[in-house]
């Protein structure tokens, strides 16, 4: 196991725990800015695409939900309240998945 110094596991362990009160954007400035630092660069990455994925697919029901509300095309409700469900799934994993590793790091 390599040192690490307990502020690089700070940095990393933050970008985790900003899926609580900012998701995305912390990540990404980490990542853009620790590139000196490897493993924060590399945890910044992964909290960034594990908190985009709920984010993505919010836009994406929002959008079919704003296309399929003015009937420019028609879909089925169940498909809709599937894939509201599946957005729902998503965004909990990724929320226990952040915070769990954000945790992690901090006890390793």
């Amino acid at each position: 196991m390599t040192s690490r110094t307990t502020s690089s596991r700070v940095l990393e362990a933050f970008t985790y725990f900003s899926v609580l009160f900012c998701p995305v954007i912390i990540p990404a400035l980490v990542w853009i800015f620790a590139k000196s630092d490897h493993e924060v660069a590399n945890g910044a990455k992964k909290a960034f695409w594990s908190q985009s994925a709920s984010f993505i697919m919010v836009i994406i029901t929002a959008i079919l939900g704003i296309i399929t509300d003015n009937d420019v095309i028609h879909l089925n409700r169940c498909f809709f309240v599937i894939l509201v469900g599946l957005l729902i799934v998503i965004s909990v994993t990724s929320f226990i998945y952040n915070l769990a590793k954000g945790v992690k790091i901090l006890i390793d």
